[in-house]
């Protein structure tokens, strides 16, 4: 279960995310300041589309964050980054420890949004 992120302008080109990667992934984008939180929010959810434009801004933030990021690095829902690798439990009394998008996927994310012209989540 997760996303799948299409690219705008042509359905049959998308990605998909699980939930653990995907809601770090949003909280990374919260941070480039481009939506409100109600937008944030729904991202998060699963549901939105994203500019050409917006994507292009979306890059350019997340190709400097991990322009020192290690293969087996991740950022924590937080947005911290750690080399700490997931251990791999459900850690139901701070749900958050549960969350972490990983550098490589974060790479992925950022190839698709360089050739998209837009994208909706869903």
């Amino acid at each position: 279960m997760g996303v799948i992120i299409f690219n705008s302008q042509n359905e049959e080109d998308y990605v998909s995310c699980n939930w653990w990667n995907w809601r770090p992934t949003v909280e990374l984008i919260r941070k480039t300041n481009l939506f409100n939180t109600e937008t944030c929010d729904l991202l998060s959810s699963g549901f939105g589309d994203i500019s050409e434009e917006q994507t292009i801004i979306i890059v350019k933030f997340l190709e400097e964050l991990l322009s020192d990021a290690d293969a087996d690095s991740r950022f924590l829902l937080n947005t911290e980054k750690t080399n700490e690798p997931d251990d791999f439990v459900f850690h139901k009394d701070d749900f958050t420890k549960n969350y972490s998008a990983t550098a490589p996927w974060l790479r992925t994310f950022v190839d698709f949004l360089k050739k998209s012209e837009g994208i909706r989540v869903s």
